[in-house]
C-alpha cells in the first residue's frame, strides 16, 4: 500500500497572471520557481500557462484557465466558504503579514481567535486576485502528532 507522505503543490486559479505574481510574490514573499505554457507547442499539447511559486516548501501553481473553463469569481462567491487554501506563518510573524495586508491594501476578515485547546491560534481570511480563497494563521505548539491517514482501511469499510 502506498501511504501520502504529504502534500507538495496545488494549482489555483489566475484570472490575470502578472496581478496574481504581484500578489503571491510581492505580498505573500513567495519566491519564483518557474513559469512554462508559454511555448505554442506546449500550448497545441494542453498545457496551461502558469506560474509555480514556493511558499516555504510548498509550491503553487498559478495557473490560467483554459477559454471555456467556468471560474467563479469573487461575486459569485457568498457567506461560508470551506475550499481554501490554507497557509502558516509563526506567532511572531503573523501581527507583521496583517500590517504587511494594510500597507498592500489587502481586505481580509479577523484575525480570528481560534479555541483555546486547538492547534490554531488566530487566522485572517482574504482573496487573492482571482477570488480564490485563503487563510493565513498561526499554529499553536503541539506534542500531538497527526496520525497518518488510512485510506486503503477507509475504502474498505465503504
Amino acid at each position: 500500500m502506498a501511504e501520502v507522505e504529504g502534500i507538495t503543490h496545488s494549482g489555483i486559479c489566475a484570472t490575470d497572471l502578472p496581478e496574481s505574481e504581484h500578489f503571491y510574490l510581492d505580498v505573500l514573499g513567495a519566491q519564483f520557481s518557474n513559469r512554462s505554457g508559454l511555448h505554442v507547442d506546449k500550448v497545441v499539447r494542453g498545457r496551461s500557462l502558469n506560474t509555480v511559486v514556493v511558499l516555504a516548501d510548498y509550491l503553487l501553481a498559478l495557473m490560467v484557465p483554459k477559454q471555456g473553463l467556468d471560474v467563479a469569481t469573487p461575486d459569485q462567491v457568498r457567506g461560508e466558504n470551506p475550499f481554501r487554501h490554507a497557509f502558516w506563518v509563526s506567532r511572531q510573524r503573523f501581527d507583521e503579514v496583517v500590517e504587511r495586508f494594510q500597507e498592500h491594501g489587502i481586505t481580509y476578515e479577523g484575525p480570528v481567535d481560534h479555541p483555546e485547546h486547538g492547534p490554531l491560534g488566530q487566522s485572517i481570511y482574504f482573496r487573492d486576485p482571482a477570488g480564490n480563497f485563503l487563510e493565513l494563521c498561526w499554529r499553536r505548539e503541539s506534542p500531538r502528532r497527526h496520525s497518518p491517514v488510512n485510506l486503503a482501511g477507509r475504502l474498505a469499510e465503504h
